[in-house]
């Protein structure tokens, strides 16, 4: 049994590799005091896990955290993964491999094992990213841009008098139009979302020549699935897919 571990900007996602299959997900978000109390609460497995493994983009002192608690509850000292390319029938297609996100590296390498097709995959958490492989597994390269959170805070550090947080909305039900400023900028930042991943969905067809298979996951990828206008499929753990996949393939 091996324990997995998906470290993003806010949470920390986790799941069980038992005989190549993923059991009790979990997730916490990590902005908070009492991470490792809540941590070992959570990872009250009948079974000690033989290996821990590590995709984290998150900072070195949650990392950190992450390292002693697996020492002080198991004795293990995690793994933490890596870009190797290639790796599970996925060729990098930075420039310089290093630079590209460990996490969108196995969020590909995710969605790979979910089909062997042209694929495009839409990371919306803190930050959105969306990358592409072809049909060969050949990753084309991808975009960044800020997440609906990130957009929204920016509203309070570069404008006067928008407090997003204090804000409270008298038309929480607004369609397209906001009737006051939290449903302005609500429907907004999300309407800069949609246009952004459909104009890279659009794009990521028309280079590769037909219809792709796109696979959403994220935080903020339910939010999105209501309001786009193609098909994709929603997987939650994709990233924590990626990781099993690499796992099994060695």
């Amino acid at each position: 049994m091996r324990l997995l571990l998906d470290v993003g900007n806010t949470r920390i996602k986790w799941a069980l590799l038992v005989e190549g299959r993923l059991e009790r997900p979990g997730a916490l978000a990590h902005q908070q005091e009492n991470l490792g109390e809540r941590l070992v609460e959570q990872w009250n497995f009948e079974t000690e896990p033989e290996e821990i493994l590590i995709c984290s983009v998150a900072s070195e002192s949650i990392n950190k955290t992450l390292d002693d608690i697996c020492i002080t509850q198991w004795s293990l000292k995690p793994r933490f993964m890596r870009v190797v390319s290639p790796s599970s029938g996925v060729e990098a297609g930075y420039l310089q491999t290093e630079q590209l996100g460990v996490d969108r590296w196995y969020a590909l390498l995710g969605a790979r094992g979910l089909g062997k097709d042209a694929c495009c995959v839409i990371d919306c958490g803190t930050a959105v990213t969306v990358d592409v492989l072809d049909a060969g597994g050949r990753h084309q390269g991808g975009w960044i841009a800020p997440g609906v959170a990130l957009m929204q805070r920016s509203l309070n550090l570069e404008t006067a008098n928008i407090d997003v947080a204090a804000l409270t909305s008298a038309d929480s039900e607004a369609q397209v139009w906001g009737r006051d400023t939290r449903s302005g900028i609500q429907q907004g930042t999300e309407q800069m979302l949609v246009a952004f991943v459909t104009h890279a969905y659009q794009h990521a067809c028309q280079q590769l020549g037909g219809t792709v298979n796109c696979f959403i996951t994220g935080g903020d990828a339910q939010q999105l699935m209501q309001k786009i206008e193609f098909e994709a499929v929603y997987e939650p753990n994709l990233v924590l897919v990626g990781m099993a996949a690499e796992v099994e393939s060695n």
